[in-house]
């Protein structure tokens, strides 16, 4: 069982993404957690996860997940054709979103905590639905790179079930 996320957003570096050495996201990673949540809860994306969830079942299965990050081809290369710096390193780029999509405190309920600033940004979303999975039941997390072909940012992730190994 195969599902696919679609995602339009740029990249985000764990790198980049917290105060130092505070665990506190910083104002533009928390903007950019609330706009891959809310695409998240489109009708697409919903129904995607409700097939997924209906079928998981954590003593058959263990999860695959591959995130491939599609940005404007002058992210990629450089004039010269060689690989840009500007482009993001794809090991980097998948915690946060991995957190968005399994981690079980991105619910209704962490929506009813938020304070200050995020609670402004989060008051238009009436509910917050992610797949609710821990994410100890991936064993196999890849990230690619391509270029887009409408020269935006997009991200498709794809969640597959894989049979559990056997003894």
């Amino acid at each position: 069982m195969k599902i696919e996320l679609k995602i339009k957003t740029n990249p985000i570096s764990i790198n980049s993404a917290y105060y130092g050495r505070n665990k506190k996201l910083n104002a533009d990673s928390r903007k950019w957690r609330y706009n891959f949540l809310s695409q998240l809860q489109n009708d697409y994306n919903q129904n995607q996860m409700n097939l997924f969830r209906s079928y998981f079942n954590p003593k058959k299965h263990m999860i695959q997940v591959t995130f491939t990050w599609f940005q404007p081809i002058d992210y990629i290369l450089t004039k010269s054709g060689e690989l840009s710096l500007r482009s993001f390193d794809v090991d980097n780029i998948i915690k946060i979103p991995t957190d968005c999509i399994f981690d079980k405190k991105y619910n209704d309920k962490w929506l009813s905590l938020c304070r200050g600033h995020e609670a402004v940004m989060y008051k238009s979303m009436k509910t917050l639905v992610n797949l609710d999975i821990n994410d100890k039941f991936i064993f196999s997390t890849t990230s690619i790179k391509r270029p887009s072909i409408d020269d935006q940012f997009h991200c498709f992730v794809e969640i597959e079930a894989i049979s559990l190994f056997s003894r």
